[in-house]
C-alpha cells in the first residue's frame, strides 16, 4: 500500500475512532435517562460495545477471503455505521416507552424486568457495534495480503484509530 493510501487510511480510522466513542457516550447519557440511572446505562453499552466488536471481528475474519476490494467495503461499513448513528438516538429515546408494557407482561418482577430491558436495549446496540468491529479486520486483511509489514501497518492503524477514541472521548 502506498504511503499516502496508508496517511488516508489512518486518518480515516482517526475519525472512525472517534465518532464511535462519542456514540458511545451518547448512548450511555441517552440510556441513563431511560434506564434511570448511570450503572445500567454504561453497564449495558460497554456489554454492547464488547460483544458487538468481537462479532464484527469474527464477521469480518469469515468474510475477507471473499472480498475483492476490503477497503470499498470498510467505506460501505462506515456508511452504514453512520447511519445507524444518526438513527440510534431518536430509536434509543423512544425504548421507555416500550418498558411499561414489559414491566407489565413480565408482573413486576424486578429482575427479569431488568433482563429485558437489557436485552432489548443490547440488541438495538450491537449492529452497529458488529459493524465497527469488522472494520479493521478488513482493512488489516488488505496488509496481510501485502505480506512484510502487516504488523507494523496494522498495528500503527490500530493505535490511531485508539488515539481517535480518546480524542472523541473527550470531544463529547
Amino acid at each position: 500500500m502506498s504511503a499516502a493510501r496508508l496517511r488516508a487510511l489512518a486518518a480515516c480510522f482517526f475519525v472512525s475512532g472517534a465518532t464511535s466513542l462519542v456514540l458511545q457516550v451518547a448512548w450511555t447519557k441517552q440510556l441513563s435517562y431511560a434506564l434511570g440511572t448511570t450503572l445500567y446505562a454504561v453497564t449495558t453499552v460497554v456489554a454492547a460495545f464488547m460483544g458487538g466488536l468481537a462479532l464484527g471481528s469474527l464477521l469480518a475474519a469469515r468474510w475477507l477471503d471473499r472480498l475483492r476490494r476490503p477497503v470499498l467495503a470498510y467505506a460501505g461499513l462506515q456508511g452504514l455505521i453512520a447511519l445507524c448513528g444518526l438513527a440510534s438516538i431518536p430509536v434509543l429515546r423512544a425504548t421507555p416507552a416500550l418498558f411499561a408494557p414489559i414491566h407489565a407482561a413480565l408482573g413486576g418482577h424486578p429482575l427479569l424486568f431488568f433482563a429485558a430491558r437489557f436485552a432489548l436495549v443490547f440488541a438495538l446496540l450491537v449492529l452497529p457495534v458488529t459493524l465497527m468491529g469488522m472494520t479493521l479486520p478488513l482493512v488489516a486483511g488488505v496488509f496481510a495480503r501485502g505480506g512484510d509489514r502487516y504488523e507494523r501497518e496494522t498495528g500503527l492503524l490500530y493505535g490511531i484509530n485508539t488515539l481517535g477514541a480518546v480524542s472523541g472521548t473527550l470531544l463529547a
